[in-house]
């Protein structure tokens, strides 16, 4: 199995909001960074994803596949 490109480039930045939404009133600097933070893994991770694609390589890529209710197939 490959890493799961997709759902850790969504997952992120929504954890990062409802961290930073968490941070209490008056530690604008703490939020500030916290956010800064989860932008700045994001955009990295995003990068690194851009650098795995192959061009040339298969049709559909970073694709990822679970099985959600079993009984359905």
């Amino acid at each position: 199995m490959t890493f799961p490109w997709l759902t850790t480039l969504i997952v992120l930045p929504a954890l990062g909001a409802v961290l930073t939404a968490l941070v209490p009133a008056g530690m604008e600097l703490v939020a500030k960074r916290l956010a800064l933070g989860a932008g700045l893994v994001t955009a990295a991770l995003a990068i690194v994803a851009g650098i795995a694609f192959v061009a040339e390589g298969e049709a559909v890529q970073f694709t990822e596949q679970y099985i959600w209710i079993e009984s359905f197939g």
